[in-house]
């Protein structure tokens, strides 16, 4: 007979030892009984628990279950549904989630907690995968939602499903993250949502959205669906299609980000000049700033010169990266003191890198251990090569770009139409503090832009420019109906936002290859289950009308893949691997095939004209010239 009054007792290692010699009645006894003591103490969680785990006591599952309905306290749900999870119960990790998302809100171990069971769901067993799917399937929408960032591996299909419904029906603070998710997994779809009728979603978010569609390499996006962004009755979204085509060089959109601006500060015409930085959304402002816009440089500059009400302005100007921002940090550091010189000047480091040299010297100066090792971790970044003490005396600081006169040197990525462009200025309600009155804006008479006259790059082909470019981008197409990715007005839903791949291809290829890289030799290990890990990559893209056959597919390794999408490695007709000057990745000097799995000379060609960054005076075949290809 169990003595529970006496286990209730007992603390530490007396506790374990009667645990142990009670454990055949304590395993035939009572299990909610047994789970109530449990819940008692940590040590009673530690010796029952431990006892539950070793014999796998699945009996004990019912009253684990009617225990998590009653208790109200995180750490017994926390024990209660670890003790599922190892006895394989399929609800554990949906009961996890459920913990996560509606206990721990505010905790600060929340985070803590997430990747405890990101740790579970990368153990990659049946359960975790079928708790994942099962908590997507019966969870509330919090639930939903988290657990969406784990299944799509699992199932992409059922995944975009929830995530599109999540977007459309699901209150804001959850359709916000769900659309962000869309834009990870299903760029199409993402878009899609915001061309909709009213999407629910900040400007932040949609622009966070924006930006991961268009640089998602695997993405067809017709380049219709950008002037529809910017044209869109939605403000959030027109205002970050304005700046991320602003920010991207694409023609056009800083003309309509200004009459966006315009048109909204027009409607507060009575506002103050510190109460519109209030009303026009920051990141617009930032943007401006960045690119030494006139008007809004003298907007600020007036609000910083009204004692009081200057700090937002402040974080404005500095938060920009603009001319403006390090000229007032400037200003700033020679009247600080001492000890607020040392945060000014590693402000400065850290926003403007390169640009903000001459703020070696304060920190050199200041004798801070931390300030100064700080200063020469991000050295070593921002000036191989260079100590602080060279780079404290020699840094000219270069100019901010984009303005006209470093348009006319080329240096500018901009891309502005020809033509006058004083109605480009911004319209102020308050123009006292500013040197000359701005015209009012442009009255909104439809589109702006007629698909007949304008030109520009579709923002996903656009290349970081961190490597030497020698490609021509192609122009862009005008036939491409808007309907071609089946939208429809009402409520969107996709018939698959990614190209659907078949398996078989990839798993064939990587068989052929025994998932060693065919450009570097790499072969990796998933050292979770033990399985060899590689990537298949599409030469010539699914969405600009490749084949989905193994001729048309190779096996890389991560980085092999990715500096593939980035147009960093070219491949030529005869095999040779041709990579663009910088890069010194350890790589073979041609294409490794095999009997069973050859490459279309084909999907080589179109992935050197389109996507590599070809040195110059380098053909893709002895028949072809360098130029002229």
């Amino acid at each position: 007979m169990i003595d529970f009054a006496q286990l209730r007792r007992l603390r530490g290692i007396a506790l374990r030892d009667q645990v142990s010699k009670d454990r055949a009645q304590l395993i035939k006894g009572q299990p909610k009984a047994v789970i109530s003591l449990a819940l008692l103490s940590d040590d009673h969680q530690n010796a029952i628990g431990e006892l539950i785990r070793h014999r796998r006591l699945t009996s004990f599952i019912p009253a684990i279950l009617e225990e998590l309905k009653t208790t109200n306290k995180t750490t017994d749900k926390t024990f209660l549904i670890n003790l599922l999870w190892h006895l394989g119960h399929l609800t554990a990790i949906k009961q996890m989630l459920e913990l996560y998302t509606n206990q721990l809100k505010g905790n600060p171990n929340r985070h803590n907690y997430l990747r405890r069971i990101e740790s579970l769901i990368a153990s990659n067993t049946p359960l975790a995968r079928g708790g994942v799917l099962h908590a997507l399937a019966t969870g509330g929408e919090p639930v939903q939602l988290l657990a969406a960032r784990w299944t799509y591996p699992i199932d992409p299909r059922k995944t975009i499903e929830t995530l599109e419904r999540l977007a459309f029906d699901a209150p804001d603070s959850i359709n916000e993250e769900a659309v962000l998710l869309l834009a990870q997994y299903s760029p199409l779809a993402a878009i899609d949502y915001l061309l909709s009728d009213r999407p629910r979603i900040r400007i932040s978010n949609a622009l966070t959205a924006i930006t991961s569609a268009y640089t998602d390499p695997d993405a067809a996006i017709p380049p219709e669906c950008f002037e529809l962004l910017e044209e869109s009755t939605t403000e959030s979204v027109a205002l970050a299609a304005q700046i991320y085509g602003t920010t991207h060089g694409r023609r056009g959109s800083l003309e309509n980000l200004k009459n966006t601006i315009s048109r909204i500060a027009a409607a507060h015409s009575d506002a103050t000049p510190s109460e519109l930085i209030e009303l026009i959304p920051k990141p617009a402002i930032r943007t401006l700033l960045a690119l030494n816009d006139p008007a809004w440089t003298n907007h600020i500059q007036a609000i910083l010169n009204h004692p009081g009400k200057h700090h937002e302005a402040r974080q404005l100007a500095i938060s920009s990266k603009s001319t403006l921002g390090l000229k007032l940090l400037e200003t700033e550091l020679k009247s600080a003191s001492p000890q607020a010189r040392i945060g000014i000047a590693i402000t400065a480091l850290l926003g403007y890198q390169h640009q903000a040299g001459n703020f070696i010297a304060a920190i050199l100066e200041s004798n801070s251990a931390s300030a100064i090792s700080k200063a020469r971790e991000l050295g070593q970044k921002y000036w191989p090569g260079r100590s602080l003490e060279e780079v404290a005396t020699s840094t000219v600081i270069p100019p901010k770009l984009s303005t006209p006169a470093a348009k006319e040197t080329g240096t500018s990525h901009l891309q502005e139409p020809p033509g006058d462009t004083s109605a480009n200025d911004l319209s102020l309600g308050h123009t006292a503090a500013i040197e000359s009155p701005l015209p009012p804006p442009q009255e909104a008479k439809g589109p702006t832009r007629s698909s007949a006259n304008t030109t520009h790059v579709p923002i996903a082909d656009q290349r970081e420019n961190s490597l030497p470019i020698s490609f021509t981008p192609k122009p862009r197409q005008t036939t491409t109906p808007i309907g071609s990715f089946e939208r429809d007005v009402s409520r969107s839903k996709y018939s698959g936002s990614r190209i659907e791949r078949d398996s078989e291809v990839v798993r064939k290829v990587k068989a052929a290859e025994n998932n060693a890289c065919q450009i570097c030799d790499r072969k990796l290990f998933d050292y979770i289950d033990g399985h060899p890990y590689s990537e298949a990559h599409h030469v010539h893209p699914l969405g600009a009308g490749g084949a989905d056959s193994e001729s048309n597919v190779v096996c890389l390794c991560p980085l092999c893949h990715r500096l593939l999408h980035l147009g960093a490695i070219g491949v030529t007709a005869e095999g040779q691997i041709i990579c663009t000057s910088g890069l010194t990745e350890p790589l073979r000097t041609h294409l490794r095939t095999t009997s069973e799995h050859k490459i279309d000379i084909e999907s080589w060609r179109h992935h050197w004209l389109s996507m590599f960054r070809r040195p110059e005076g380098v053909a893709f075949s002895a028949n072809d010239t360098a130029a002229g290809e």
